[in-house]
């Protein structure tokens, strides 16, 4: 000891005090130096007083607590504190570590024990510390094992997946764990301390009557009804076992949550009745494992492998354990009781009593057992039917990234949780740009909401249609939509599948399916179907309103001149402008429709008075009546005929105002075109008699009414008859014989006059095949047939005539085909195909009514004539007149130089005829030979010469 310390300790009394105490105390310096130590202190920590003396105090302690006590110790020195109190660890002079209660005074030189309290000590002052310790070794351990003790309960608690709960005697809960408190909705805090009943319905509360009776047996499982914090009731499984404890006895049970079962039960029971329950909700298994066996086994896990839980008992669990898990489990096992960090939570394959697998979730944790044994307490929850689902989802989700369809799902707020390949490749979107994005992010902003869309989703309800989209470099799209709700077990929807198919392409198919429909392709205006829908609307609103509604039916004067001379083409264009002028006339609201050819119509919506009707006519007829500029710059000029008729005036359906607009339009013709004309009474017999005209014509040919005549055609020099001309006559049954001038205008416009065409056609090569076969081939004559510009420029003359040959047998050579010069106005490409299209046949082409003016050597030169027939009023008036003498005189010279046949027609008396031979005419045709005649009638002529008086040349 010092001599410093020897002073200070000078007072005999206090050494005494010191030395004798029981209490462990020793004496420090502000340092922390060691200046005295009583006997007990030295027999507390087994040192010797000169091991301690000297040393540092802090030298006693654990180096875990020297740090922290070290902070304390400056803190207590600098403050108003003088004294800490504290439990340590230190370490004895055998090198074990024990416990010690430290308190730890501060003591000043000039201390008064019996003052108020000590002043805080001067800094500069010479401070004494006076160390106090009591041994608390025993009371540690015993807290420890305490507290491991309580780890190994709430471990095995917090390893049950079902419901824990520890009742008194009293009724009141012990204990619960986190199970029983998620399937309550409520915390420990609400529980605990509280009755039980506080948490049973009133029919659980009977059934814990009957079931809870002090100091009698509990049944080994009864079913409780449990009431949940938000109010519902919630149906346990209880499984108890009766407690002894100072209360007079309480129980402890676990709680399976068989609320779910039990609903899905009760649904089954409802909705399908015809079949019998054959599975029921499984529970986990509950298993304890003590040196690799089985120490406890559970219903359930009996259950889950189809075994009886007793004869498990003792066995070892790797009995059970599928082979290709079972080194896996065993070395989890073993590392866990060596203590080393496994995951407390896996799954496995057991092996059932029917040698399948079932797949379980395992959760296990290791405690001590009161023997000091390791025990592992595992549950079991099988989830066999969860991997199985899990991989029909997995397949599922292959399968969808394979579907040929665009499919996303969305969660019930319609947060995207999954798109396939095929939604990438529509829309761009890549599922890790919209996973957890809202399906609005795909919608078309400019596209209007789909009310019904919205309305079902809200509901829960599937939806199917068509909606616009936007991909995400922002092009709009079209798609159709199908959208199902996914549910859950309580049907509630969880998610939205949504299958989606680009139908851009058919879109805009039907929207060019619908402008081909509704609109016509050259003039872009409305075609007939539109224009009656038009008009059917139109109708209604007026009958509605009390209103009037007029029709106008134009038809186009001399369209077709111009479309023949100028071609297609140069027609259409001056259809498109004619529509332009129309819409020009009238208002928006007002209809101007395209019906077919050069037919056109209005329809004005309140129309106004007559005068108004008329003003609207006129200014229609002004602008038809100004030049159009067609076909690179050429000026041409048409007009128009309009018929009108008013609703309810002239009728009050769509086919009565239609039918009577047509006749005014008629009748405007027959006033000198290029005006206007309202329906009147007299006009309906004259429509009514055309259109019974045309509908007679529709069944002639079926009836066999158009028949076939033959006009000799007579060799000039020889006088023989070389030829026929096949003419078309209609038997009408009650109007007699009626001319081709009567009925082939009426057939080329109702589009008759190819079918006529055809049967002239076939009649006429039959018959003179008949004749060849009669008088042989050198004596019969040549058939010819007048065929229309229609038939040619349209492109079915060849065709028609290639069928008759051949179903007639008869020669090319023998069929000569008459086109008349109009044909030339036509389109040169397509009169040139066709004209060399026959000629490629081998047949004859003449040019009939020759002189009427369109001709011009060119065109005989550029196409394939043969022949060339002289209009009748030449021949007529040739005798009389000088000019026509001299162009007949030219054209036939001028057909010889060019190496042409003539054929003049219209010859009736002797002088023409010995005029014609004179001038070196090829045939000749006319009623100097006789009228047209029968084929019976015409073979006849074919046995004897031709009579006719002889007249001197002139």
């Amino acid at each position: 000891m010092t001599q410093e310390g020897a002073s200070r300790l000078s007072a005999e009394d206090h050494a005494a005090i010191f030395a004798q105490s029981g209490e462990a105390q020793a004496v420090c310096s502000r340092a922390g130096i060691v200046l005295a130590a009583n006997h007990a202190f030295r027999l507390l920590v087994r040192r010797p007083e000169e091991a301690i003396v000297g040393a540092s105090f802090f030298d006693l302690l654990d180096p875990r607590e020297r740090a922290a006590l070290g902070t304390r110790l400056e803190r207590l020195l600098a403050g108003p504190v003088r004294a800490l109190e504290r439990d340590v660890r230190l370490i004895d002079g055998r090198g074990q570590r024990l416990w010690g209660a430290l308190c730890l005074s501060v003591v000043l030189p000039d201390d008064d024990l019996d003052s108020g309290g000590p002043a805080p000590p001067d800094p500069d002052a010479d401070v004494l510390l006076v160390a106090q310790l009591r041994d608390i070794t025993e009371a540690k351990q015993l807290e420890q094992m305490l507290v491991e003790s309580e780890r190994r309960h709430r471990t095995i608690f917090s390893s049950l997946s079902e419901g824990f709960i520890q009742v008194d005697g009293r009724g009141t809960v012990v204990e619960v764990n986190d199970a029983l408190c998620r399937m309550l909705g409520l915390g420990r805090v609400d529980l605990i301390g509280r009755p039980v009943t506080s948490v049973l319905t009133p029919e659980g509360c009977a059934t814990l009557a009957v079931e809870f009776v002090p100091d009698a047996a509990m049944s080994q499982a009864f079913t409780l009804s449990l009431r949940h914090a938000e109010g519902r009731e919630v149906l346990a499984a209880v499984y108890p076992a009766r407690l002894a404890d100072s209360a007079g006895g309480g129980f402890i049970a676990l709680m399976v949550d068989m609320t779910e079962h039990r609903r899905a039960e009760r649904e089954l029971a409802v909705r399908e009745e015809h079949y019998r329950t054959l599975v029921t909700s499984m529970q986990d298994g509950l298993v304890l494992i003590r040196e690799a066996r089985f120490d406890f086994v559970n219903e359930a896990f009996g259950r889950i492998l189809g075994v009886d839980p007793a004869a498990l008992t003792g066995r070892p669990f790797a009995d059970l354990i599928a082979d290709e898990d079972l080194p896996r489990v065993q070395r989890n096992y073993e590392r866990r009781l060596r203590g080393e960090a496994v995951p407390n939570e896996y799954e496995l394959r057991l092996k059932r009593a029917d040698g399948t697998l079932a797949v379980v979730n395992l959760h296990v944790a290791l405690v001590t057992g009161a023997d000091g044994s390791k025990v592992a307490v595992a549950t079991i929850k099988d989830i066999t039917e969860r991997k199985r689902a899990e991989d029909e989802r997995r397949k599922l989700s292959s399968a969808l990234d394979q579907a040929a369809a665009a499919v996303v799902i969305t969660d019930a707020r319609g947060v995207i949780d999954y798109v396939n390949d095929r939604f990438t490749a529509l829309t761009g979107w890549t599922a890790a740009e919209l996973v957890g994005r809202h399906a609005s992010v795909l919608a078309d902003p400019e596209a209007p909401a789909e009310d019904a869309f919205a309305q079902a989703l809200a509901a829960g309800k599937a939806w199917k249609g068509e909606a616009r989209a936007v991909r995400k470099d922002g092009e709009a799209y079209w798609e159709t939509v199908s959208v199902a709700p996914v549910r859950d077990d309580a049907g509630a929807v969880t998610h939205f599948v949504a299958v989606k198919e680009d139908i851009t392409q058919r879109k805009e198919t039907e929207r060019r399916v619908w402008q081909q429909a509704n609109f016509d392709a050259v003039t872009g205006l409305p075609n007939r179907v539109l224009f009656q829908d038009r008009l059917h609307q139109d109708l209604t609103r007026a009958r509605r309103k009390d209103e009037r509604l007029c029709l106008m039916f134009i038809d186009l004067d001399r369209f077709k001149l111009v479309n023949d001379t100028l071609g297609h083409e140069a027609g259409d264009e001056l259809l498109v402008e004619v529509g332009r002028r129309l819409t020009a006339c009238v208002r928006e609201s007002d209809t101007v429709a395209r019906l077919a050819g050069d037919e056109f119509t209005i329809l004005l919506p309140e129309p106004g008075t007559a005068a108004d009707i008329a003003a609207v006519a006129e200014r229609v007829l002004a602008a038809l009546r100004r030049g159009f500029v067609i076909a690179g710059g050429r000026e041409v000029f048409i007009g128009g005929s309009i018929g009108i008729s008013v609703y309810p005036d002239h009728g009050e359906d769509a086919s009565t105002l239609l039918k009577h607009a047509d006749a005014a339009m008629y009748r405007a013709k027959d006033l000198g075109r290029n005006t206007h004309c309202v329906y009147s009474e007299d006009l309906g017999a004259k429509a009514a008699a055309r259109l019974e005209l045309e509908g007679d014509l529709r069944r002639a040919l079926g009836r066999g009414e158009i028949a076939v005549l033959f006009h000799p055609v007579v060799d000039a020099a020889e006088r023989r008859v070389t030829g026929a001309e096949a003419l078309v006559r209609w038997n009408h049954p009650t109007r007699g014989q009626l001319p081709p001038a009567d009925f082939l205008p009426l057939a080329e416009e109702i589009g008759l006059i190819h079918d006529i065409g055809r049967h002239v056609l076939r009649v006429a090569c039959t018959e003179a095949a008949a004749w060849r076969r009669e008088v042989g081939e050198g004596a019969a004559p040549a058939v010819s047939v007048n065929v229309s510009d229609a038939q040619l420029v349209q492109g079915r003359l060849a065709d028609a005539v290639a069928e008759a040959l051949a179903h007639s047998g008869l020669p090319p050579a023998a069929l000569m085909l008459e086109l008349s010069e109009s044909v030339l106005l036509r389109e040169e490409a397509a009169v040139g195909r066709g004209l060399d299209a026959l000629s490629a046949q081998g047949v004859v082409l003449a040019l009939d009514d020759f002189g009427t003016g369109y001709a011009s050597l060119q065109h005989l030169r550029r196409y394939p004539f043969r022949a060339l027939k002289l209009h009748r009023s030449f021949v007529r008036d040739m005798m009389g007149d000088e000019d026509d003498r001299r162009l007949v005189e030219t054209v036939i010279a001028m057909a010889r130089a060019l190496g042409l046949q003539v054929v003049a027609a219209g010859v009736e008396h002797p002088e023409q005829l010995a005029w014609l031979r004179a001038r070196y005419c090829d045939s000749v045709q006319g009623y100097l030979f006789g009228q047209p005649l029968t084929s019976e009638a015409f073979r006849d002529t074919l046995r004897r010469p031709v009579q006719v008086a002889e007249a001197p040349a002139g």
